[in-house]
């Protein structure tokens, strides 16, 4: 596995986990999530489950739609601790 595979793993990963805590913390359906964040419910389900990784306007819908502006910081310090230990394999 290259190390760009990597690091797509865990990123998808990470978005699987923040998607599901997000939406049981909401109470919300697959279906309802999908609704939030303008997808269909499939594609929803395969980002849920990390077969898939979201584009930038998911992304940015899940921020805006689903999580409150206090609480971005935590998913931004996520993500840039994930690209810091891929840079660290790298090396």
């Amino acid at each position: 596995m290259s190390d760009l595979d990597g690091f797509n793993l865990a990123l998808r990963l990470l978005f699987a986990s923040e998607f599901y805590t997000t939406r049981k913390q909401l109470h919300l359906t697959q279906v309802q999530m999908a609704e939030r964040l303008h997808i269909d419910p499939r594609s929803y389900a395969e980002l849920e489950h990390g077969r898939s990784l979201c584009c930038t306007r998911v992304f940015i819908l899940y921020l805006f739609n689903c999580k409150a502006e206090e609480e971005w910081g935590v998913t931004f310090s996520a993500i840039e601790e994930l690209i810091r230990k891929s840079e660290v394999n790298r090396s």
